[in-house]
């Protein structure tokens, strides 16, 4: 057994010698010495801990010194220049430099020193093994007689985890001195997003409960290894079982997000995703359609007429239809439509009205919008076209509704539509506030003499107590299991492998080729068809709208549709649209852009466990930062504010901190006049929120608050002791929205969706006003620290990006998002085409180059002044620093020290871009 404390020391010894800097592979499979050597070292420990070889613990010591030190000639300047910049080959069997790490690893952890280890560094290259080289070893005194299978062992470690690919990976295992060690299976998936997460993680629990072990995890699946004598498969079954408890346990933690969701714009679509809807949701949403229609001082005053001529034909006719007549402005109008002998009991001119009278009842319908809109947002749910109620299923509901409020007063509430002050009071809310208050268990004459909020608290409880008698008569109740059960099944459709059957490839291809011959013509179709779906690139047959609530300007040009033609609602396939919706349900809204993580080509189930520890502790600390667990509102995760940023990562090593420390990069603390601004204005909603009666939340919370100061106070130190609708007007107040959400299940993928909720159009990175390139370079600058904080390639994508294709073509560390400017300048640098697939990476080599070029460069902006729309460009497109050193001297009348720095690190990169 290799313990943790053992694996600890040797990585400490690696990073003694600067093995995180150092190059172990160039080009599309690049990696660092620290990551190659550590997946040699983990695939060893693991064999070892999985008792998958019988080795003596001797044997098992030189395996790991072995493992550790196989590489080390790569450490030298000579092989790094050769690596880099090319040139005559340069050997990297290194025997002295490797028995001097022996020997130091041997000591501390009281090994005996081990001559076979040696050998097995010279011998473990294909090319180092010549006949001299093997008979002199031969002829060496070797205490253990295995060593030369302890040689082929670590030859065979050393190019499995060199293969990129996970199926050539499995493909080698199987064809060489590995598969007299164990058994190889692999799990392999569609990268779709956070699906992938999710599809990856329950594919593992699978493979695990089978008695499989991971030992290298890909972007698109892992690979697993188990006991010779192991019978047991993995089947689609097995997983899809697993990956439905997954989505249950995401979609509880997540719950506080779907009335956001589930509640949209009430002149727009207002039940926008019936699918996500669960009846024991309905509550908090009737609860959160209340700010979708907040309450006026008065409506527009041709509502008064209109409310005026429904309410006299209503009572005089007790006909709701002919009442509808009524809701017009234009007298003429009405009256041609009406009966002759209701005519008389219209009228529209403002003399009729007093002003005292026009006053009251646009005052009246202002203030009753919020239970306008939680009428309406029952007759969403219970409306037959959204697919939860049938349509002889509604008889149901109306009884218990008119049982409540009176005969026909369902069908009157029912009939109403958008939001139209008159026609909604008339046949909704009057029903309602018309009701006396002992009905309700309150001693008032009738429903409207009550404050607002215990008014909307009523109406939200009689109608949530309405739809549970409905429901409960109705064989399939509204829940969230309907769709775990069907996103479950459809995004099996992504797990490659394993396969209940061979598929027919002929046919599959037939089928593409069709569905390809007619996906522009079927683009926006909604019908049942061939397509190709332009976010994916999958065929289907029945699709799903885009809608711009679910995809990015989803009528923009896009290249699967013909020439000049009018782009509408594209159609895409249901997994890109479960996609999108879990998404929006991780994070609480639409993400604007998404920062992915995953290995450039592999990653060890060991080096897997140090990137978990790292990512969970970075998504617990931004939860004690923005959910106020620790801190207060007045501290966020920003990562706009890229010059702070930029300022905080000097002279830190990202590799070597903390997760505490990584997160404060990114932490805004506000300062004291903009707390004070915001404290001022939580006081002022809360006030509004309750009319005005501090009494009402004294009863509502059993507190004894003499003021709204005192409230705020509260709500501001301690969020999580008030309600949602409270909390809601405190992260109102401080903007402190969380702007992105940590998804990790393995170390396959990890992402990072994010948004900003209070700035429309812009991403949690990019400002609304900057200009695209600057966007870019922010979202390079947030990429290269991640990378450096978690060694794994980055790439922050777009909506319609494919991050599939991107996965497939990684060839760097850090993605360059499709900015032609950008690109352009990357590219130079390097003196290639934009149109080569490594335009669109920075290599691990240029990594720190670029990291210090980018904190020089937003350290400059101020000093430098460019316009704000885009600074960065402008200073990384300079001719030479001359000129910006010029700049300076006249925007600042003097240089200082700290601009001569920022400019000798800005010196390298400009150099080279021209």
């Amino acid at each position: 057994m290799v313990s943790k404390e053992i694996r600890q020391v040797i990585v400490n010894k690696m990073l003694e010698r600067g093995w995180r800097n150092k190059l172990a592979k160039k080009g599309e499979n690049e990696q660092s010495l620290l990551e190659h050597s550590l997946n040699v070292l983990d695939v060893v420990i693991t064999l070892i801990d999985q008792k998958l070889v019988n080795f003596t613990e001797r044997e098992q010591q030189i395996l790991v010194l072995a493992a550790t030190c196989h590489d080390i000639g790569k450490e030298t300047d000579e092989w790094q220049d050769y690596i880099i910049k090319g040139g005559k080959w340069v050997s990297h069997t290194r025997p002295d430099l490797a028995e001097t790490m022996i020997d130091e690893i041997a000591g501390e952890l009281d090994w005996e020193i081990s001559s076979e280890a040696l050998a097995a560094v010279k011998l473990h290259m294909t090319n180092e093994r010549t006949t001299g080289a093997t008979v002199t070893e031969l002829f060496t005194e070797h205490k253990n007689n295995q060593w030369k299978i302890l040689c082929d062992l670590i030859d065979a470690i050393d190019n499995f985890v060199s293969i990129r690919e996970l199926l050539n990976a499995k493909y080698y295992w199987e064809n060489s001195v590995l598969r007299r060690c164990a058994q190889i299976d692999y799990h392999s998936a569609r990268v779709r997003g956070i699906s992938t997460t999710l599809l990856h993680k329950a594919a593992m629990e699978a493979y695990f409960h089978n008695g499989w072990f991971p030992v290298l995890f890909f972007p698109e699946g892992t690979l697993y290894i188990t006991k010779l004598s192991n019978e047991k498969r993995v089947n689609k079954n097995d997983i899809e079982s697993i990956l439905k408890e997954n989505f249950k346990e995401l979609f509880k933690r997540k719950k506080e997000n779907f009335p956001k969701l589930l509640v949209g714009g009430i002149l727009q679509t207002f039940f926008p995703k019936p699918e996500l809807f669960d009846l024991q949701d309905l509550r908090s949403c009737l609860w959160e359609a209340t700010k979708r229609a907040k309450a006026k001082e008065k409506v527009d005053e041709k509502n008064v007429y209109k409310y005026y001529n429904m309410k006299r034909l209503l009572d005089e006719t007790g006909d709701y239809k002919i009442a509808k007549l009524g809701d017009v402005k234009d007298l003429i109008k009405i009256k041609d439509k009406l009966p002759e002998e209701y005519k008389n009991l219209v009228r529209d001119k403002k003399e009729q009205f007093s002003q005292e009278e026009i006053n009251f009842l646009s005052n009246r319908m202002g203030r009753a919008q919020p239970e306008i809109a939680v009428q309406k947002y029952f007759t969403k749910v219970i409306d037959p076209r959204n697919d939860l109620v049938k349509e002889h299923e509604l008889k149901y509901f109306k009884q218990a509704y008119e049982e409540i409020f009176g005969e026909n007063t369902f069908d009157m509430l029912m009939s109403t539509s958008t939001l139209m002050p008159a026609n909604d009071v008339v046949l909704g809310i009057d029903h309602f506030w018309n009701q006396p208050g002992c009905k309700f268990g309150v001693e008032v004459s009738k429903i409207e003499l009550l404050p607002a909020k215990k008014r909307q608290r009523i109406l939200i409880d009689t109608l949530v107590e309405i739809a549970e008698q409905g429901f409960r008569q109705i064989e399939k109740k509204p829940s969230i299991d309907h769709f775990i059960e069907k996103i479950s099944h459809n995004f099996m459709n992504d797990i490659y492998y394993p396969g209940s059957a061979d598929a027919d490839i002929k046919e599959l291809t037939r089928q593409q080729i069709n569905s390809y011959t007619h996906a522009k013509r079927n683009l926006c179709v909604e019908k049942k068809g061939d397509h190709i779906c332009p976010v994916c690139n999958s065929r289907f047959k029945k699709g799903v709208s885009a809608i711009a609530d679910i995809l990015d300007k989803p009528g923009s040009f896009n290249n699967r549709a013909f020439a000049y033609d009018r782009i509408e609602n594209i159609m895409i396939c249901q997994n890109c649209y479960y996609e999108r919706l879990l998404q929006q349900i991780v994070l609480g809204g639409r993400p604007k852009e998404t920062i992915c993580i995953f290995p450039q080509m592999n990653i060890s189930f060991y080096g897997g466990q140090i990137i978990e520890e790292k990512v969970l502790g970075f998504q617990i600390k931004m939860k004690e930062i923005e959910g106020g667990a620790i801190e207060s509102p007045n501290s966020v995760i920003n990562l706009r504010w890229h010059d702070k940023i930029a300022r905080n990562v000097v002279n830190n090593d990202l590799g070597m901190m903390s997760t505490d420390e990584f997160c404060e990069l990114f932490k805004y603390q506000m300062p004291d006049e903009t707390q004070k601004k915001c404290f001022k204005k939580m006081v002022t909603s809360l006030a509004e929120e309750f009319d005005g009666n501090i009494e009402e939340v004294n009863q509502l919370y059993g507190k004894q608050y003499a003021s709204w100061d005192e409230l705020a106070q509260e709500v501001q130190e301690r969020p999580g002791n008030f309600d949602q609708i409270v909390h809601e007007i405190c992260v109102q107040a401080y903007n402190s929205y969380p702007q992105l959400e940590v998804v990790f299940q393995t170390p396959n993928v990890i992402m990072i969706p994010t948004y900003n909720p209070v700035i429309n159009d812009s991403g949690a990175i990019g400002e609304k006003d900057e200009a695209d390139s600057k966007k870019v370079l922010k979202q390079i600058l947030i990429s290269l620290m991640f990378f450096k904080y978690l060694d794994m390639s980055v790439a922050i994508l777009e909506d319609k990006e494919n991050f599939g294709l991107i996965v497939n073509s990684v060839a760097g560390a850090v993605y360059i998002p499709p900015n032609a400017i950008v690109r352009t300048l990357f590219s130079n640098k390097v003196g290639i085409s934009t149109g080569n697939k490594a335009a669109s990476w920075i290599s691990r080599t240029d990594v720190d180059k670029w990291l210090n070029g980018l904190i020089a460069a937003n350290q400059l902006t101020y000093r430098l002044d460019y316009p704000q729309k885009n600074n960065l460009y402008t200073i990384l497109t300079a001719e030479h620093v001359g000129k910006l050193l010029r700049r300076i001297k006249i925007k600042r009348k003097g240089i200082t020290g700290y601009d001569i720095d920022n400019l000798e690190k800005l010196k390298e990169v400009l150099s080279e871009c021209w």
